[in-house]
């Protein structure tokens, strides 16, 4: 009888030996899920940082816009300020040329948990274009009213297209918004 416990203490070694390296693998991979998940939420957190910088600097395009004496001077006489006149160049998406042609930089820094402001590596930048009336596809300009009795004179309108770029904490992520206004 002694000799099949001596085979069986040998097995107990055995079954603990496979039962560790079960446990380590399950431990190695835990670990290895947990570190993708880190990296997501972090490319997820650059990615929100962009798209609001990007926002930043799409929010100041429009108050310069807004800001301005006159809109119907606003795009006349000013180099910086690409025109588009035609519809192929307002469907066309150069953004990133003319971003890089004309963009303006917005002061932007985001703030952490400590209210403490990081700023980030590559500032957002905006550029204002132009938008021709002859570039609107079925554009009618604005007549003058009847009210009433009277006629009254319409203003007319101003046309811009807005690209906006903000980047990632440290510059390696962009997001790029565009924005079609009346005024």
């Amino acid at each position: 009888m002694m000799a099949p416990l001596r085979r069986q203490a040998g097995m107990a070694l055995l079954v603990t030996l496979v039962l560790i390296a079960l446990m380590a693998l399950m431990a190695f991979s835990g670990s290895e899920n947990i570190r993708l998940q880190q990296r997501l939420a972090s490319n997820d957190q650059a990615a929100q940082i962009a798209f609001q910088a990007a926002e930043a600097a799409l929010k100041e395009a429009v108050e310069q816009i807004l800001g301005a004496p006159q809109l119907a001077s606003f795009c006349k006489g000013k180099a910086n300020r690409p025109t588009i006149d035609s519809l192929a160049t307002l469907n066309s998406d150069d953004v990133l040329q003319s971003l890089a042609d004309h963009g303006t930089d917005v002061d932007f820094t985001v703030g952490d948990n400590n209210g403490e402001h990081l700023p980030l590596g590559t500032q957002p930048r905006y550029v204002i274009t132009c938008v021709d009336e002859g570039a609107i596809e079925d554009y009618i300009p604005p007549q003058s009213m009847v009210e009433g009795k009277n006629e009254t004179a319409v203003g007319e309108y101003h046309f811009f297209r807005i690209y906006a770029q903000g980047f990632g904490p440290r510059g390696q992520l962009s997001r790029v918004i565009e924005a079609r206004y009346v005024f």
